[in-house]
């Protein structure tokens, strides 16, 4: 049986409403199937390793003002861009 192709794009709905303005840390650590991030204007705050080691990662949308926690794409060796909304803070 051939591995199921990555393919799913993190949208608004997969950040649900009782996290208010943060990404927890480890969130999607790990997610091989996660191949973009739009995070929505609400978010904030990026926490530790949330997206750590999703092997397929390949670009992200940050919106204005974000502030991303250490390790936060640690392991991510496909994400080629990053489109930042404005301005965030990388550690």
């Amino acid at each position: 049986m051939a591995a199921a192709e990555a393919t799913t794009v993190l949208s608004d709905a997969d950040f649900p409403a009782r996290w208010g303005n943060t990404v927890p840390d480890d969130a999607f650590y790990g997610r091989s199937d996660v191949v973009k991030v739009e995070l929505p204007p609400r978010i904030k705050k990026i926490g530790s390793c949330a997206f750590s080691d999703c092997e397929n990662l390949e670009e992200c949308v940050v919106p204005l003002g974000v502030k991303v926690g250490e390790y936060a794409f640690y392991g991510c060796e496909k994400l080629r861009g990053t489109t930042v909304l404005g301005d965030a803070h990388f550690p």
